[in-house]
C-alpha cells in the first residue's frame, strides 16, 4: 500500500486512483480511511466540514499534489526492533541511543527551528506544541531522514496510524496549555 517515489520519497499509493491502483476493496477502503485520517491532522483548515476537506484532499491528490500521499515518518521502537532485527540488535540500538553524540544530534533536530538566521521570529515557537511527525514533513530533511535510516521507521500502516493519531490529540490538548503558560508568561514580565 505504500512505495518508494524515484527520488526516494516514500508515498502511499492513491487509493481514490479506481484505475491505476489494484487494491482489493478492503485495502482500499482501509488506505482512504487512514489517508482522511492522517491528512485532516496534516492539512484541515479550522473551521472545514469534513465533506469539503474530503473533496479538497482527492481533488489535491489526483492532480499530484505528492504531500498528500506522503507517509508520515515514524520510529518502529524498541518493539519494532525487536520484531524485526532480534534481541541483540535492538539492545545495541538502545544502548547506542544514549551515545553523547546521539543524543546531541536528536536535540538539535529538535530544536534546529529556534536556531534559524529569523530565530528571533521563531521564538514563539517555544509555546507550541510539536509533533515526532512535524520533522518529517519538510521535504529536504524528510529525504535526509529517509536516506540515513529508512528501515527505522514503522512501516505497519495501522501502528503508524495508531501513532499519528495519538500524537497529533496530544498536540491540540497540550497548545491548550501552552495558551496559559504564555499568558501567566506575559503577565509575570509585565
Amino acid at each position: 500500500m505504500t512505495k518508494i517515489q524515484e527520488d526516494g520519497d516514500w508515498v502511499f499509493v492513491n487509493p481514490f486512483d479506481e484505475v491505476n491502483v489494484s487494491l482489493s476493496k478492503e485495502e482500499r477502503e482501509f488506505l482512504k480511511f487512514a489517508i482522511t485520517k492522517i491528512n485532516s491532522n496534516r492539512f484541515k483548515v479550522e473551521g472545514e466540514s469534513d465533506e469539503a476537506f474530503t473533496s479538497r484532499m482527492i481533488k489535491k491528490m489526483n492532480e499530484g499534489a505528492i504531500e498528500w500521499l506522503r507517509v508520515p515518518l515514524a520510529y518502529k521502537g524498541t518493539q519494532g526492533k525487536l520484531e524485526t532485527q532480534g534481541l541483540l540488535e535492538a539492545a545495541k540500538d538502545y544502548f547506542y541511543s544514549f551515545k553523547p553524540s546521539e543524543v546531541k544530534k536528536r536535540l538539535k533536530l529538535k530544536f534546529s527551528h529556534l536556531l534559524t538566521p529569523q530565530g528571533k521570529q521563531n521564538r514563539d515557537d517555544i509555546y507550541a506544541m510539536r509533533t515526532i511527525f512535524d520533522y518529517g514533513e519538510d521535504p529536504e530533511e524528510r529525504m535526509k531522514m529517509l536516506a540515513a535510516r529508512r528501515n527505522e521507521y514503522d512501516h505497519d500502516l495501522q501502528s503508524v496510524l495508531l501513532k499519528h493519531m495519538f500524537g497529533y490529540s496530544l498536540k491540540n490538548e497540550s497548545e491548550k496549555a501552552f495558551i496559559l503558560i504564555k499568558g501567566a508568561y506575559g503577565d509575570i514580565l509585565f
